[in-house]
C-alpha cells in the first residue's frame, strides 16, 4: 500500500471515515455505495523522467516522489477530496453529539463525478480536456467548500474543543490535520483564527502529569514542522512577509511575555485583578492574519501550555491554602470559558480541584519572571511532565509523532487548481508585490501579487458589476499585461479569496465564486 492508502485504512478502523473516496482495494472512487473507475495509467506516463525542478515535489522523499507530474498532480486531487470529506465527517458528528441537530450533510456527487472526469484525462497537462476539467473540479470543490464555512459558522469553538478532546477513538493526526488546513486555508475570521490555533495547539502539545502538558519539539522544530504543512496545503500568502518582519518579531516576543508574565504570578486573584486573560484575547485578535506566519503560530502555541500549566498551579495553590470546596464556591466556572481560549484547551476548574495529583515543586517554588529567550524553553513544566508516555493509550511517543510527521509531508497535499509551481522557502510559499502599471488594470485590481509563474489580481468590489463581456475583456488584458511581464497563467481573486477568473495560453475563464 501507498502512505495514503495506510492513510485511508487508518481512517475506517478509527470510525471517522463512514465511507471515504477512495476504495484501496481497487482504486475506484465511491459513488453512492457502487465503484466508479479511474481510467488506468497509460505505460508511457509510468516511464517519464520525474520534473525535480517542480518545488510541489521538494519535500518528497526519494521513495515517495512521483513517477512523474501527473502522477503527483493526480495524487493531490485525491488527497485534497478525501480531505474535504474528513472535514465533511468531523462537521457532521460535532452538530449530532454536541449541537444535537440533525446533520445537513453536502451531497459530493457532482466533486466526485469531477475528481473521476479530472484523473481520465489525457497526460498533457497543457491539453483544453486538462484545463475544462480542472476548472469543473475547482468549481465543485469550491461549492462543497463554501458549503462548509456555512456549517462551520455555526459550531462554535468550544464544540469543536469538546469534540476534538473527547473523542472516542481519539481523532488521528491526518484528521486533526485536515481540520488545520481547512482553517489555514479558508476565508479569515476571528473564529477561524481560534479554531486553528486549537488544533495546532493541540497537534504539538501532549498532556503530561500533573493535568499539565507539555510541547513535543524545540521551538526550531515546530516552526520548520509548520512551514512543511503550509507547502504541503499551498496556503499562498498574499502578502509579502518581508513588510511585517518588526510585527512578528514583536508578536513572538509578546507571547512569550505574557506567558512570563502569569508565571510570575502568586496567586489566582492576583491574574484576575490584573485582566491578564483579557490581555491575551485582545492581543491575539490583534494579531490577525498574522498570527498564521509559522514562527508567531509556534509562540502562541508555546504560550498557551504555559499559561495553561500555571493556571492548574495556581488552582491547585489555592486548594491548598483554602479548601477544594471553597475554591470551587469562590472562582466557579465563570472563568472557565476565557482562560480555554488563553489556554487552547477546554479549561475546567473543578475538574481541576477533582484531581489529588498537585505539582508540589512548582507551588512552593514559585516561578521568576525572567526576560525573553528567543528559544522558548518551556518554562514550568516539571521534567517528570515531559517524559514520553510511551504506554499511555493517550499520548504518542516521540519517534511515533515523528513517523506521524513524515506521512504527512509525503501524503497530505492540497490540490493547486491552476498546477502552480511557486517558489518557496522552507515549504511556505511567498507572493511578491506587481507594480501594475496600467491605469484600465488599476481600476479594477485593488492588489497584485506574484509568485514564480502565477499573477495574482486581487480585485475591488466593482469588478462584480461587470458584466461577462466586460469580464472576459478585462482578464483577457490582465493576460497579455502578465504574458508580458514573463508570467505563464493569472489568477483573479475577489475580496474575500475566491476565485473569479482564470487565464493562461490560449484559454481564459470566468469563475462564479
Amino acid at each position: 500500500m501507498t502512505i495514503f492508502e495506510d492513510l485511508i485504512v487508518e481512517l475506517k478502523n478509527e470510525n471517522l471515515l463512514e465511507e471515504t473516496v477512495v476504495d484501496v482495494s481497487d482504486k475506484t472512487l465511491v459513488e453512492n455505495g457502487q465503484p466508479l473507475e479511474i481510467a488506468p495509467e497509460s505505460e508511457e506516463a509510468f516511464v517519464q523522467a520525474l520534473d525535480v525542478s517542480d518545488p510541489m515535489l521538494e519535500h518528497l522523499s526519494e521513495m515517495e516522489k512521483p513517477v512523474n507530474r501527473r502522477e503527483f498532480y493526480r495524487r493531490r486531487a485525491i488527497d485534497e477530496m478525501n480531505s474535504l470529506q474528513m472535514v465533511e465527517h468531523i462537521f457532521s458528528a460535532i452538530e449530532r453529539e454536541h449541537m444535537k441537530s440533525t446533520p445537513t450533510g453536502f451531497d459530493d456527487l457532482e466533486a466526485k463525478k469531477a475528481l473521476n472526469s479530472f484523473l481520465q484525462v489525457s497526460d498533457d497537462l497543457h491539453s483544453e480536456d486538462h484545463a475544462q476539467t480542472e476548472l469543473a473540479l475547482m468549481r465543485d470543490m469550491e461549492i462543497w467548500s463554501t458549503a462548509l464555512a456555512a456549517r462551520d459558522a455555526e459550531i462554535s469553538i468550544a464544540n469543536l474543543r469538546r469534540f476534538c478532546e473527547n473523542s472516542r477513538p481519539p481523532l488521528s493526526s491526518q484528521a486533526m490535520l485536515s481540520l488545520a488546513r481547512y482553517y489555514r486555508n479558508s476565508q479569515f475570521t476571528e473564529s477561524t483564527r481560534a479554531k486553528f490555533e486549537f488544533i495546532m495547539t493541540r497537534l504539538f502539545a501532549r498532556e503530561g502529569e500533573f493535568q499539565k502538558r507539555f510541547i513535543i519539539f524545540e521551538y526550531d522544530e515546530m516552526v520548520g514542522h509548520i512551514k512543511t504543512f503550509y507547502g504541503d496545503w499551498s496556503s499562498v500568502s498574499l502578502y509579502a512577509q518581508n513588510d511585517d518582519d518588526e510585527n512578528i518579531k514583536y508578536a513572538i516576543k509578546r507571547f512569550s511575555d505574557l506567558a512570563a508574565e502569569i508565571e510570575g504570578f502568586e496567586l489566582f486573584d492576583e491574574v484576575i485583578a490584573a485582566g491578564f486573560f483579557d490581555k491575551v484575547r485582545d492581543f491575539k485578535e490583534e494579531t490577525r492574519e498574522m498570527f498564521f506566519a509559522p514562527t508567531v503560530t509556534a509562540a502562541a502555541i508555546i504560550c498557551n501550555a504555559r499559561i495553561g500549566n500555571k493556571f492548574v498551579d495556581l488552582v491547585q495553590k489555592e486548594r491548598l491554602r483554602t479548601s477544594p470546596k471553597l475554591t470551587a464556591e469562590k472562582y466557579g466556572t465563570k472563568h472557565d470559558s476565557i482562560v480555554s481560549d488563553a489556554a487552547g484547551k477546554t479549561v475546567n476548574l473543578v475538574d481541576v480541584l477533582r484531581s489529588s495529583d498537585i505539582d508540589f515543586d512548582a507551588i512552593e517554588d514559585p516561578i521568576e519572571i525572567t526576560e525573553y529567550e528567543p528559544d522558548f524553553t518551556f518554562g514550568s513544566v516539571a521534567e517528570s511532565a515531559k517524559s514520553w508516555f510511551k504506554f499511555d493509550l493517550y499520548a504518542v511517543n516521540r519517534w511515533m509523532v515523528v513517523l506521524t510527521v513524515l506521512v504527512v509531508v509525503a501524503s497530505i497535499g492540497v490540490y493547486v487548481w491552476s498546477e502552480q509551481e511557486v517558489e518557496t522557502n522552507n515549504g511556505v510559499a511567498k507572493a511578491a508585490v506587481v507594480n501594475v502599471d496600467d491605469a484600465k488594470l488599476n481600476e479594477y485590481i485593488s492588489t497584485a501579487r506574484s509568485t514564480k509563474e502565477t499573477f495574482y489580481g486581487v480585485m475591488q468590489p466593482a469588478w462584480a458589476s461587470l458584466d461577462d463581456k466586460a469580464q472576459q475583456e478585462f482578464l483577457q488584458k490582465a493576460w497579455v499585461f502578465a504574458k508580458n511581464k514573463g508570467f505563464s497563467r493569472v489568477l483573479l481573486l475577489n475580496d474575500k479569496g475566491k476565485t473569479v477568473g482564470y487565464a493562461a495560453e490560449g484559454k481564459t475563464n470566468i469563475v462564479r465564486p
